[in-house]
């Protein structure tokens, strides 16, 4: 693992962290659903989904999430995978994430860190430079927008 992340950060969501709880019961349903949710993404499709692993395609290119670990406690629930994204055929972007859900009193504290990013090329050089805000923040939001959403269900 990288001693530095890439990509280290957290916001408040007004949302009981049930809701959380509930997506991942089905892990596939709730990537498709958040990653459809993140900013520059016009639509998201699971496309397959095994023990551990979860494909998605968007209107980007394709995903695959693999040794996905969902880990429950009393007051946190972490998400831990490996990445490898294709975007179209010019970047393919490799990365570690842990995503923490944490109870708070006024809702749920989502953490995410993303580490080992590895992208090849000129593009995966700039990808690897200048997308580590973008992509971590539009985590964070999708996870926002997804626990308003579930809240009232």
């Amino acid at each position: 693992m990288s001693k530095k992340p890439w990509f280290e950060g957290s916001r408040n969501g007004r949302f009981p962290l049930s809701v959380i709880d509930a997506g991942l019961s089905d892990p596939g349903q709730f990537f498709a659903e958040t990653t459809g949710l993140m900013a520059g993404v016009s639509s998201a499709r699971l496309i397959g989904q095994q023990d551990g692993s979860v494909d998605i395609e968007t209107n980007e290119g394709r995903m695959a999430r693999t040794n996905v670990v969902v880990t429950r406690g009393d007051a946190e629930i972490s998400v831990e995978f490996d990445e490898t994204y294709q975007a179209g055929k010019l970047v393919t972007g490799q990365s570690h994430h842990l995503h923490r859900f944490v109870e708070a009193s006024r809702g749920t504290v989502c953490h995410v860190k993303i580490t080992d990013v590895k992208a090849p090329g000129v593009l995966g050089f700039v990808y690897r430079i200048f997308a580590a805000k973008n992509i971590g923040s539009a985590f964070l939001t999708a996870y926002e927008i997804y626990g308003a959403a579930h809240s009232d269900k």
